[in-house]
């Protein structure tokens, strides 16, 4: 199991396992840790006010469900984020914008009020979390439903395109494909 945990914005979070690995989450920290052949750890918020985030269990692959325990953070100031009409997008891994990653995880921030088309493989799931599920809609701009505030979206191979998804000034979306 792989647990990846992205901070989004308000308090922070502190982090401690038995393999000796202590880590502090500010807003747009990230951090993965894979359990592999098990491991303890604690998280806690370290802060008063409230954390908001998302945090992603990975089922691994039988070949890696007996690796040695990992843990890794990336800081906010070290994740790319390019800017491309109004839209930034902060390329936690994955490709948005022309940089890549492992995972497919992105943020996009729209100052723009516009909307957005997430390229991808046919065959995704898509999750998608906001704070404000009014500003958010995934699917054909013709037939756009509405969405809660963490949906599941997910397209048929060759028969569907990846969701887009409309925003409002700082309104945030948080995608993960496969």
């Amino acid at each position: 199991m792989r647990k990846v945990s992205y901070l989004l914005e308000g308090g922070s979070m502190a982090h401690e396992d038995f393999c000796g690995h202590v880590g502090k989450m500010n807003p747009g920290d990230l951090q993965w840790m894979t359990a592999g052949r098990g491991i303890l750890h604690a998280e806690m918020p370290c802060s008063e006010e409230p954390a908001h985030g998302l945090q992603l269990w990975v089922n691994l692959r039988s070949s890696e469900k007996m690796v040695e325990p990992q843990y890794q953070e990336l800081k906010n100031d070290e994740i790319p984020k390019p800017t491309k009409d109004g839209v930034t997008v902060a390329v936690i891994s994955g490709e948005a914008l022309g940089v890549k990653g492992q995972l497919r995880l992105s943020e996009h921030s729209d100052q723009s009020g516009g909307s957005e088309e997430v390229d991808g493989n046919s065959d995704n799931t898509v999750v998608a979390a906001t704070k404000d599920p009014e500003l958010l809609k995934l699917g054909d701009p013709e037939k756009a439903h509405q969405v809660s505030s963490h949906s599941v979206h997910t397209t048929k191979k060759d028969t569907d395109k990846l969701p887009r998804a409309a925003y409002v000034v700082d309104n945030r979306l948080e995608i993960l494909t496969r």
